[in-house]
Formats: C-alpha cells, structure tokens, sequence
C-alpha cells in the first residue's frame, strides 16, 4: 500500500515536470510568433 502510493508520487512528479516542459516550450513558441509578428525576432 505505502510501495504503490509512493510509485505514483513518483509519477505524479515526472508527469508535473513533463507537463511543465510542454507548457514552457508552447509559451516559447507563442512569444516567438509574436515576435515574428512584428519583427521584433531574428
């Protein structure tokens, strides 16, 4: 019992710190297009 709960801690973290990169990388991505838009970027 005390094994399994603290397995999906363990899950619960690695998804926290994939869901944190996903949303990193839209936000990069977003700022970027925005940048683009006026030619603020390379």
């Amino acid at each position: 019992m005390y094994e399994s709960s603290d397995d999906d801690g363990d899950n619960d973290v690695k998804d926290l710190s994939e869901l944190i990169d996903v949303k990193r990388d839209y936000a990069i991505e977003k700022l970027n297009q925005v940048f683009e838009l006026f030619q603020l970027g390379p």
